[in-house]
């Protein structure tokens, strides 16, 4: 039966305006180029995206592989626990020296370091297989550079902490520096076993990013630690330690035919026991390699030796292994005095400088020291050899086994 109801007895829900709610602090014209507006989703907050990767892979990314890499990051905090702190956990894993020359954790029980998966190659069969998530868990950034970023890791199976230099494929080819990434690899396997040189655990590929996983140092490099002494410098018997062990590893390398070519304090670490470890072997060549034999100008400007910016007579730059002589030179002025000899704002005036060979001792305390940067900073005809440095006075006292700062 149907019923009529009165049209005066209906009422009818008042209808309000839909307000436009716009944020003061972010331009619609900034909210419509987000990404993650375009499907209408919100990122996920966790304390992987306090650190957001859009800023380092903005300049070889596109806006799905910034979702790709978020999504990733996601799945790494669900299988993680709440209160999993990396921190911690590496240092719960700090290395100590001991009298077999072993590195065990504090922990008191006899873990030797080693490996967690041989290096082999990544073969496109089994990328799935290669994945880094498959063996690692990915914390904060440590550091980024022109083709990736470096993280702090975790081993799924031992815990141990790493460190993940992930690398764009995509941006390698644009860079067109495939043929070096080879390079590097073909040498970083060569010195795996070489005390003071960066340990590779792994390398790892899949279709879009290339991994190399090395041995973690939570102490950091040279620079860092230099600019937390007071007055940005190292007293005088530890520079001697830290500078004998980068010769003794430099020996080591240049016996192998490899030249590093960008040695300076960001390039090296160091460990809890004040042991040196030379890493970042980007620009490192055999000199039998046919791309050594480009006498590319590679490195950083204050640390250029002077051959790779003065042409020979037959109008061709020209150098060798020596280029490696000069730069700890530069090293060791900086351990000794907190800046570099040939420091400047223009690098034209840094080039000039070092062409001139204008430099000054900013004080005359070290002059056994001195005598020895003088034979290093030189044309590299008179430059003074690695042995003869290890023979040098002012290394004959150095205490090489230094005990921790407390």
């Amino acid at each position: 039966m149907q019923m009529n109801f009165p049209t005066s007895s209906l009422k009818k829900r008042p209808v309000t305006p839909i307000k436009q709610h716009v944020s003061t602090s972010v331009s619609l014209k900034q909210e419509s180029l987000s990404p993650w507006n375009q499907k209408k989703q919100i990122p996920h907050k966790s304390k992987y995206n306090q650190n957001s990767l859009k800023g380092h892979y903005d300049e070889f990314t596109t806006n799905y592989e910034l979702r790709k890499i978020r999504q990733e990051q996601h799945q790494i905090q669900q299988a993680t626990d709440q209160n999993f702190n990396i921190t911690n956990q590496a240092k719960k894993y700090k290395n100590t020296r001991q009298n077999n020359g072993s590195r065990t954790p504090n922990d008191g029980k006899n873990h030797v370091f080693k490996p967690v998966i041989k290096v082999r190659e990544s073969k496109s069969e089994d990328q799935k297989k290669n994945s880094i998530l498959t063996y690692y868990q990915i914390g904060k950034i440590l550091s980024s550079g022109m083709i990736g970023i470096v993280y702090l890791g975790r081993c799924n199976s031992t815990k141990i902490p790493v460190s993940l230099k992930v690398m764009s494929i995509q941006r390698i080819n644009e860079k067109k520096i495939m043929q070096n990434l080879i390079c590097e690899i073909e040498i970083l396997k060569a010195i795996r076993k070489l005390k003071g040189c960066v340990q590779l655990i792994q390398c790892l590929n899949d279709e879009k990013y290339i991994t190399l996983v090395f041995r973690y140092y939570e102490k950091g490099d040279l620079y860092h630690n230099l600019k937390k002494q007071p007055g940005g410098i190292y007293q005088e018997d530890l520079c001697k330690s830290l500078f004998r062990q980068i010769v003794e590893s430099l020996v080591q390398l240049h016996k192998r035919q490899i030249v590093h070519r960008d040695l300076k304090p960001e390039n090296i670490l160091i460990t809890e026991d004040y042991e040196t470890v030379i890493i970042d072997f980007g620009f490192a060549l055999k000199k039998n390699h046919p791309m050594f034999l480009k006498f590319n100008v590679v490195g950083t400007p204050e640390f250029y030796p002077i051959e790779m910016l003065v042409k020979k007579a037959n109008g061709r730059i020209e150098y060798d292994e020596k280029v490696d002589i000069w730069c700890i030179g530069v090293i060791l002025f900086e351990m000794l005095y907190g800046q570099t000899p040939f420091h400047d704002r223009d690098k034209d005036r840094i080039k000039e400088r070092i062409v001139k060979l204008i430099y000054e001792f900013p004080h005359s305390r070290y002059s056994q020291a001195e005598d020895l940067i003088m034979q290093i900073l030189t044309q590299p005809d008179e430059r003074i050899s690695l042995k003869d440095i290890l023979k040098h006075k002012w290394l004959q006292k150095s205490k090489v086994q230094m005990k921790k700062e407390e």
